[in-house]
């Protein structure tokens, strides 16, 4: 067995930002009554001029300065970096906002979805049982229902076990927005067109005649992390949101004044800047960066097999770092299991998680 790595820290954008002790803006949901609505960005009083380095939508009407081209033009209002779950919800949100959204992936076309495609596609939220669940799975048949039980899952169980596996270090603030909110971002993806079940085959015990799901987690995206990825890239194309392929963004743009600008991108057509009125940083950690890792995780940690892509090389955290941000965090842990000595040195797309 070898250690694999799924490295979330320090200023990792990902949608894991409190599990991983992070400070960075996160995406939440805010809603209206029971009404799901499109996820807002949270953020500390640090992160200003049209940045945020979460999976999060920003909305730039709200007075954030920004510049365009020499021409007067902008590429897009929101770019965001990255391709996953957390980036393609942020585009999906800016979207429904109305604002012009390019997406910048840095992986080929072949490879797209960041780490979300080599999931279980599982994803934690609050719930009072299961008139909660039908909300987000309405069509199950009365012949499931029978055999069921979600049992509940209260914001204060989340809560204490967000607090638990993190040992009191996640930002006790951020955490409560997470789980106060869990479940109307739950009803926004559904209202987006994401479909989910329930988790059939890794939550549930069968019980006497029941399936009784335990530890909070009861349902997942069809076809698992790689049916959550094709969904919203589905979802995007229908709404025309535009994704560049093969673009890494290199370098944050400034004016004078310090605000975010745009995005200097490398890409099939060479180096280029990219003008927005915002720019979402929501393309990983560093997990396959094996000079991170070993600088911040230690010693032996540049062996260690990557379950995900091989592109999420720390290119947010950097960029926010060159201009300023402020390191924050536990740098030194990550979410890590058990893999196969003889699996590859990075992801298997048709093995996926399998290794473990």
């Amino acid at each position: 067995m070898r250690l694999s790595a799924r490295c979330s820290v320090g200023l990792g954008p990902s949608a894991r930002a409190v599990r991983e002790h992070t400070r960075a803006p996160m995406v939440c949901q805010t809603r209206v009554g029971d009404q799901p609505r499109a996820p807002a960005l949270y953020t500390q009083p640090r992160a200003r001029y049209g940045l945020t380095v979460a999976g999060g939508a920003v909305d730039p009407r709200q007075g954030v300065g920004y510049m365009a081209d020499a021409n007067g033009q902008l590429d897009a209002d929101v770019i965001v970096v990255g391709a996953g779950n957390a980036a393609l919800c942020a585009a999906l949100a800016a979207n429904e906002a109305g604002l012009k959204v390019m997406v910048l992936e840095k992986a080929p076309e072949h490879a797209r979805g960041g780490n979300t495609y080599f999931t279980g596609g599982a994803i934690r939220f609050s719930y009072t049982g299961i008139d909660d669940v039908l909300k987000v799975v309405p069509d199950l048949s009365s012949a499931e229902l029978d055999v069921i039980d979600v049992g509940t899952y209260p914001a204060a169980k989340y809560f204490d076990d967000l607090m638990r596996v993190t040992e009191g270090m996640s930002d006790q603030e951020m955490a409560n927005f997470l789980v106060r909110d869990s479940f109307g971002t739950m009803r926004w993806m559904y209202a987006q067109g994401v479909r989910f079940v329930p988790s059939w085959s890794h939550q549930a015990f069968k019980v006497d005649d029941k399936f009784t799901f335990w530890g909070g987690l009861c349902i997942e995206a069809v076809g698992g992390g790689k049916g959550l990825s094709d969904q919203l890239f589905e979802i995007s194309q229908q709404k025309e949101i535009v994704i560049s392929y093969a673009t890494a963004a290199t370098k944050l743009i400034q004016d004078d004044s310090g605000a975010i600008t745009g995005v200097v991108v490398k890409g099939p057509d060479g180096i280029r800047e990219l003008r927005a009125r915002s720019v979402v940083l929501a393309c990983g950690g560093f997990e396959a960066n094996p000079e991170m890792r070993a600088r911040y995780l230690g010693p032996g940690w540049d062996l260690a097999k990557v379950r995900g892509v091989r592109y999420n090389t720390g290119d947010g955290i950097n960029m926010a770092l060159d201009i300023g941000a402020q390191p924050f965090g536990h740098w030194q842990g990550c979410h890590a299991v058990a893999w196969d000595l003889n699996a590859p040195s990075f992801g298997n797309r048709t093995i996926t998680d399998l290794y473990q």
